[in-house]
């Protein structure tokens, strides 16, 4: 705690205050003339002053009362004048601003001359460093400090600094993860499009991120250290996001300084350009080549940003739903995908993005290389399938001549072993295979194709990393059931129902933290789909002391968290209901 101001700081200055008084009424003969004598010593010795105060003695304007408002007016002028100072940056002015600090510093616990140290403080270039010692030893003056002051204490107390960053850092994970588990999330307000590429970096606690460190250099590297030590420790693909967003935000301000010192630059500026306009122009495939080509000697510490930039979710959501384009183009035009320069780049990027935590954690040198035989073995086969779905659709609007020599079920073959391989031990793979079915489901003004869509849904609780039950896949899942037609819902068709819910999402309750949120969420707007009986039978497995049966203090903001959405759903649904159908929301 900071110490309090005391009537000493004042007199330690030589300024009057009560102490003095209180001696003088003690030892003197006449308390009146005492009084008035202190009085004329420490007034404003302005001699001209006079008539005006005897002039507002007849308006009954106090003493008090008037030095108040000269006080604060003498203030403001001379906060002015320091801003001004501090705007001239030569070495007049920054005398001036010592001089002044010199003879105000002393002071600083006085409330009314505090605002005074702060601005001098402020506009100093570099504050010396006695004075720095003494903002260090005092708490909650060193919280009054602006961040110019903060941050020269930050360059040589490095736990300051990450005190000061942590508390961002929570809330925005935070507030992703939120935006993740809102059960009131519609179809159209996805995790993807609720806000453009522009808007995501303006989140309050990327922007004092970006005043936090400023200029500064090494704070930013401090900064990015902090990130990187984090995604180690959580795998937390949020913080990828935050070093995409960081450095746009830091480019959008015009910080020249960041913005050159920063390697990636140039790379998150292309990526981020591309996920804004949902297109890669052959300009920005080849500038993204030449950056990876450039780095692929040297360079030790900038592949684990890359990789961090690349795995951002937008990021890795833009290149997997690009590459699912460029394969469906090329089963319609007959390209080989080994031949495509485009898809090889797309590969390159999804591995980097794939592999951040690796080369994190080990501290990788170089590009992770693409498995070769991903473009010949996993593609090609992929591309067979991709094949068969675009002869079905063909098939649905032929002559009943070619119906009747070809059927539907003749262009529905399983995924082979190979392909469940893939799928299951490269995430690369998992990420274009999520994609691809993704883009089958059926929307409002899409036909669904349920039978081809099975297949593809049979490996979603195999992915990579379990990466069908991690968000924000599930989200992107869950949404694309929500906003699918109405009257074409996967959840209205029995087989589809039993992919998606029992052989899926329910066996998988425990896989991830949000996967519970995501099945209320369908509840919540596709339980006429899903039917009553069968909504509330999965309620039931979803109850919270079903979820929770061993409750500890760890536990409990979860569990609260999780009891409030659960019990709003529940509400919602079981409006109209009779009362012997009612689900117990506690």
């Amino acid at each position: 705690m900071s110490a309090d101001y005391t009537p000493t700081d004042l007199e330690n200055q030589g300024i009057a205050g009560p102490n003095k008084l209180r001696e003088l009424l003690t030892t003197c003969e006449d308390p009146i003339d005492a009084i008035k004598s202190f009085q004329q010593s420490n007034s404003i010795q302005l001699p001209t002053l006079n008539p005006a105060l005897k002039l507002l003695d007849l308006h009954g304007v106090r003493r008090f009362e008037y030095h108040e408002i000269v006080l604060n007016e003498v203030t403001e002028r001379l906060l002015i004048r320091l801003r001004s100072l501090g705007e001239a940056n030569d070495k007049k002015s920054q005398k001036l601003l010592e001089q002044q600090l010199e003879k105000s510093f002393a002071l600083y616990r006085v409330p009314q001359i505090r605002p005074v140290v702060l601005e001098a403080l402020k506009q100093l270039p570099k504050v010396p460093d006695r004075y720095l010692k003494v903002i260090l030893a005092d708490p909650e003056f060193y919280k009054s400090c602006s961040v110019k002051v903060r941050q020269q204490i930050w360059l040589k107390n490095d736990a300051l600094f990450v005190a000061a960053v942590e508390p961002l850092l929570d809330a925005y994970v935070s507030k992703k993860e939120k935006m993740l588990r809102n059960v009131d999330c519609g179809g159209m307000a996805t995790f993807f499009v609720s806000e453009t590429t522009k808007a995501r970096r303006q989140w309050t606690e990327i922007q004092q991120l970006i005043s936090i460190v400023g200029e500064r250099e090494s704070l930013y590297d401090r900064l990015l250290q902090v990130m990187r030590e984090r995604f180690i420790q959580s795998r937390n693909v949020h913080y990828c996001s935050l070093r995409l967003e960081l450095i746009m935000a830091a480019h959008d301000l015009n910080t020249d300084a960041l913005v050159k010192l920063d390697p990636c630059h140039d790379f998150a500026w292309c990526l981020d350009a591309c996920v804004r306009d949902k297109h890669l122009d052959a300009q920005q495939a080849q500038k993204l080549k030449t950056i990876l080509d450039s780095n692929r000697k040297g360079a030790e510490q900038i592949w684990g940003d890359l990789s961090m930039i690349a795995a951002d979710p937008h990021v890795v959501h833009f290149i997997s739903s690009l590459a699912v384009k460029v394969l469906k183009d090329s089963a319609m035009n007959g390209h080989l995908p080994r031949d495509l320069l485009q898809m090889q780049l797309l590969l390159r990027l999804l591995s980097l993005g794939a592999t951040t935590w690796a080369i994190l954690k080990e501290e990788q040198v170089g590009e992770p290389a693409v498995d070769s035989i991903i473009l010949t073995k996993f593609l090609a086969d992929f591309m067979l399938l991709s094949v068969e779905d675009v002869c079905r659709l063909e098939l649905q609007r032929a002559p009943d001549e070619v119906l009747d020599e070809y059927s539907a079920s003749d262009f529905l073959s399983g995924a082979t072993e190979a392909l469940q391989n893939f799928v299951k031990s490269d995430l690369c793979c998992a990420w274009i295979w999520l994609h691809y079915s993704l883009d089958m489901f059926p929307g409002k003004k899409r036909v669904g194709d349920r039978a081809g869509l099975l297949r593809y849904l049979s490996l979603f609780a195999n992915c990579k990393d379990r990466i069908g039950y991690s968000d924000p896949w599930l989200h992107l899942t869950v949404s694309k059931l929500i906003q699918g037609n109405p009257l074409d819902s996967l959840l209205a068709n029995e087989m589809t129902a039993a992919a998606l819910l029992d052989d899926f999402l329910l066996k998988g309750i425990d896989a991830q933290p949000g996967v519970k949120f995501h099945i209320l969420r369908l509840i919540n707007f596709l339980h006429h789909s899903i039917g009553e009986t069968k909504s509330r039978s999965i309620l039931e497995l979803l109850r919270p002391d079903v979820l929770f049966p061993d409750l500890n203090d760890e536990q409990r903001p979860a569990f609260d968290e999780y009891t409030a959405v659960y019990a709003k759903v529940v509400q919602k649904i079981e409006v109209g209901r009779s009362p012997d159908a009612k689900i117990d929301a506690t």
